[in-house]
């Protein structure tokens, strides 16, 4: 069991939306509600939900989708449409009413002599005495190999612009299917599989070794490729590396810089601060008069030492 729904009302039907999403419920009283399974605060799916497993779910009467009391018959089936967004009910005075899923309002689509009790949604494909429609199978078309010059990406078998889209026909069977193989597994994986990356390179080894020699013109050109990829990528990491010491240097530049300012300015404080003890009256401490004739150039001084030791470090 996932989970306990409480009615507000005796059922007697139920049907179950295509897709999973909800559950429908028809009454004795020919009302018809809807049990939504993703309503609520649980941040998984509530039937999955542990912790709601033991909680059961009180139904309210106020979301009853109901017949404003000129329909009483009871709902003794129902059929949901493969779309989702209607669903029939078959009632016991031999309507047949059609609901709207978003708003609950229905209409009465036949009217039998006799109870119904089973209702059928035809497929979507159309109706049962019908053949069934085969599936078209496309043909994919592989361009012509030869060697195409791309002053990017070298010599090549295979055209610049080219590209394949493939559709699969039918549903990939589920992976405890008897039906599901090897290419199933390689298709839904995120990334190549290593038994298939190991069975690519044995099979171009195993080329290079009986159709191109080892100083054939493919395999001096692939040899030059790997060479030219090999130097773009330790060029690259030198490159990262500058930028690294530049960004690092600049940082510390700035900081002392901020330092540097941040001393002027309590100096300027201190300065204006001795200043106005003096126009006062206020006796003025050796140590503030000292820092007053100090030389403004010691900031400067200090913040060469600084670069300099930024400079020894890298």
């Amino acid at each position: 069991m996932l989970h306990s729904y409480l009615l507000p009302n005796l059922p007697l039907c139920v049907d179950l939306d295509s897709v999973g999403r909800a559950a429908y419920v028809g009454y004795e009283d020919g009302n018809l509600q809807i049990i939504d399974f993703y309503k609520g605060s649980s941040l998984v799916h509530p039937l999955h939900d542990r912790s709601q497993q033991y909680t059961p779910t009180q139904l309210l009467e106020a979301d009853v989708w109901t017949t404003k009391g000129d329909h009483k018959s009871s709902a003794l089936c129902l059929a949901v449409s493969y779309d989702g967004t209607f669903i029939l009910s078959g009632h016991e005075d031999g309507k047949i009413l059609s609901w709207d899923i978003s708003s609950g309002r229905y209409r009465q689509i036949a009217d039998f002599a006799a109870p119904v009790t089973n209702l059928k949604m035809l497929p979507p494909i159309g109706f049962l005495n019908l053949p069934k429609k085969s599936l078209k199978l496309h043909n994919v078309v592989k361009p012509r190999y030869e060697n195409v010059t791309d002053t990017n990406r070298g010599t090549t078998g295979i055209p610049q612009d080219y590209n394949i889209s493939v559709q699969l026909c039918t549903d990939l069977p589920a992976t405890n299917a008897t039906d599901y193989n090897s290419f199933c597994e390689e298709l839904t994986q995120p990334s190549f599989l290593p038994g298939l990356l190991q069975e690519y390179l044995a099979e171009t080894v195993a080329q290079d070794d009986s159709g191109f020699g080892q100083d054939s013109e493919t395999s001096i050109e692939l040899k030059k490729q790997n060479t030219s990829i090999a130097q773009q990528l330790q060029s690259t990491k030198e490159r990262m590396k500058e930028l690294e010491r530049a960004s690092w240097r600049r940082k510390q530049e700035d900081e002392i810089k901020a330092a540097r300012k941040k001393r002027r300015r309590l100096r300027e404080i201190k300065i204006d601060e001795v200043k106005r003890r003096r126009h006062m009256g206020v006796p003025i401490e050796g140590s503030d008069v000292e820092m007053e004739e100090e030389d403004e150039d010691e900031d400067d001084a200090s913040l060469s030492s600084d670069t300099d030791e930024i400079t020894d470090s890298n």
